[in-house]
């Protein structure tokens, strides 16, 4: 609980050991860490676990999960790891076990995004399946002619008009809400990678109330690899996602599109595992949406 002094908050003097632990865990180098700790100060703790030195480290960010007209308070955890020559004593468990209970002594949830081929490790360590994503790709038409978004240019999108229409898009019993500090962050983030939050379509209008076509549409790019658009989310109605996403593709000269959407999309694609969680108000959720986890 609580009392364990091996793990405390991180404080800015640990930065150098946490930068050092950081790439051993991840691979990022030392500008992205920086970033990040220069970034995103705002609704995010980082908390470490010592042994003879800084051992392992996770960072949590608030935000929350509506259920059914109600919202609870919700931790998202991220950057969690122990560096490799601590591994196999259990001290990672023991670093998310507290954190579980913490939380739980709140009321409160938390939720994580892990890695290919973790899945099970963190079932193990009881976390529960609770946010699947359906993977849509497709090929862009060939030979088409320049749209008015290729010849005037795009346009960036502001982060509170971001969290404004996607609040409005994807509300529901398991929607995950995030504040403005994440949102600016994770599109931030993009842009370091080459992408960008950018209006595709819609109207600037709109009051703020439930989807309708007055609001604008907005994707996230998350980056390019090998001529395809990754697109992290995207607040387009799924008659019109093809067709706005193939015009922005052709802006970055892609010839392929990759799109992260909820399970309920009618847009044929692939369901797979995204987001596990642990704690109360989780159980039974019509239409759990998470995504817009970093990178």
């Amino acid at each position: 609980m609580g009392d364990n002094k091996r793990i405390c908050k991180m404080a800015d003097t640990m930065l150098p050991a946490i930068r050092t632990l950081w790439m051993e865990c991840f691979g990022d180098d030392e500008a992205y860490v920086d970033f990040y700790f220069r970034e995103y100060r705002e609704g995010r703790t980082t908390w470490v676990l010592k042994e003879e030195r800084i051992a392992g480290m996770v960072s949590e960010m608030t935000c929350e999960l509506v259920r059914k007209g109600a919202r609870y308070p919700l931790r998202y955890q991220y950057a969690g790891g122990v560096a490799p020559e601590f591994r196999g004593r259990g001290l990672f468990p023991e670093l998310m076990r507290q954190r579980r209970e913490e939380a739980a002594a709140h009321d409160e949830a938390v939720i994580f995004e892990p890695g290919p081929g973790l899945f099970e490790y963190y079932r193990r360590m009881g976390y529960r399946d609770l946010f699947p994503v359906k993977e849509y790709s497709f090929e862009t038409e060939a030979g088409r002619t320049l749209s008015l978004m290729e010849t005037s240019g795009l346009r960036r999108a502001e982060p509170e008009d971001y969290l404004r229409v996607r609040d409005s898009f994807f509300t529901g019993d398991g929607y995950v809400k995030w504040g403005l500090p994440h949102i600016r962050y994770a599109i931030a983030e993009c842009e370091l990678a080459g992408g960008g939050a950018y209006y595709t379509g819609g109207t600037t209008g709109g009051d703020g109330g439930l989807w309708s076509a007055r609001l604008p549409h907005i994707a996230l790019v998350g980056g390019i690899m090998d001529g395809e658009l990754q697109v992290k989310e995207a607040m387009i109605p799924d008659e019109s996602l093809k067709e706005e996403l193939s015009e922005l593709a052709a802006v970055f000269s892609c010839s392929r599109v990759s799109v992260r959407l909820p399970e309920w999309s009618s847009l044929p694609g692939i369901l797979r595992e995204f987001g596990v969680g642990y704690g109360p108000h989780t159980e039974g959720m019509e239409r759990p949406y998470l995504n817009l986890t970093l990178d």
